[in-house]
């Protein structure tokens, strides 16, 4: 055997002699670690953490490795530190492994629930100054601060509402459109002739009339027969549709013939919306249709079933108060 190979088997028998005590030292059962002297336990590698260990098993630092009582690694200690790296942070306890302790946790004290406190609104009449004021919010009503300024008009209350309907005639359609929506905020119901003007307005876009007449109905429904009648006979099918949709919140006997006659609508979402609005005021209850397929010529036969029907009932006919939810128990 030449002097290369000797070296080399010496290699060999190191690397399996140090394989051996590794797997010894991490797969042996701590009762079986006889041969182990154990008065070697004093000179530990982390001597705190072995006494820290055996007195206080919970009071270990964060990033101490683990300590194996009465055992020293027969490794070089390098390896024992790349082997133990995966471990930091538990601890044994006696003679066996335990796992992490977790701090005990107390929940949060629930909070009270508060009622929401609203402000009030101001009803005094504004003065010149405030009439000023509210005049140069208006173009402030489109851009980057139209949320600050239609807080502003809220502030300033119902009183506002002779200037901020002067907004509906201005140039700009998202300055007509807040202007609707901060009347909705508002609750202004003395807003509700210049939105039902806003609504049969033919140049108007059709959003913001759809916009009108839905804060029109909400606010006072009555007022608003003769916009959906107006609306009813637009050009614009979406137009169309919001007058039938809308007009089941109008409980006025006087929408009833003006849902009847656009049931035949060249539309079918329009007569569908027509006649859903219709059982939601009158309660009818038809013969059963195949209104998702209906054409054109079958809705204007339906048509004349409800016209027959409603020249027997207009004259006695009332409405009945809407339907509620019922109360969550």
């Amino acid at each position: 055997m030449t002097l290369q190979q000797r070296g080399s088997c010496r290699w060999v028998i190191a690397l399996m002699g140090l394989m051996f005590g590794m797997a010894q030292t991490l797969w042996a059962e701590p009762g079986s670690l006889s041969d182990i002297d154990r008065s070697t336990v004093a000179n530990d590698l982390w001597p705190s953490a072995s006494i820290s260990a055996r007195k206080h098993p919970q009071c270990i630092p964060t990033n101490t490795p683990p300590v194996f009582p009465g055992l020293r690694p027969r490794i070089c200690p390098r390896l024992f530190r790349l082997v133990t790296n995966g471990n930091v942070g538990q601890a044994p306890v006696g003679t066996g492994w335990v796992i992490p302790v977790q701090v005990p946790y107390e929940a949060p004290p629930k909070g009270q629930d508060l009622q929401a406190e609203s402000v009030l609104q101001n009803t005094k009449p504004l003065t010149a100054k405030e009439v000023q004021r509210a005049e140069a919010l208006l173009p402030l009503l489109e851009g980057a601060q139209e949320f600050w300024a239609m807080g502003e008009f809220v502030h300033l209350g119902e009183p506002s509402v002779p200037v901020l309907v002067k907004g509906l005639t201005m140039a700009g359609p998202r300055i007509r459109y807040n202007v609707i929506e901060t009347i909705s905020m508002l609750k202004a119901a003395s807003a509700v002739p210049a939105l039902v003007a806003a609504a049969k307005e033919p140049n108007e876009i059709p959003r913001v009339r759809e916009h009108a007449l839905r804060v029109a109905v909400r606010l006072d429904a009555a007022k608003v027969v003769d916009a959906i009648e107006v609306m009813a006979k637009d050009q614009n099918s979406s137009i169309r549709k919001a007058a039938a949709f809308e007009a089941r919140y109008v409980r006025e006997k006087t929408v009833v013939p003006v849902l009847i006659e656009m049931i035949a609508d060249e539309e079918r979402f329009v007569a569908l919306s027509a006649v859903q609005s219709l059982w939601i005021l009158t309660r009818h209850e038809t013969e059963f249709h195949d209104w998702e397929t209906s054409t054109k010529q079958d809705r204007q036969e339906w048509t004349s079933e409800w016209l027959e029907w409603w020249n027997g009932q207009k004259d006695s006919f009332e409405m009945s108060d809407p339907k509620r939810p019922g109360r969550a128990r």
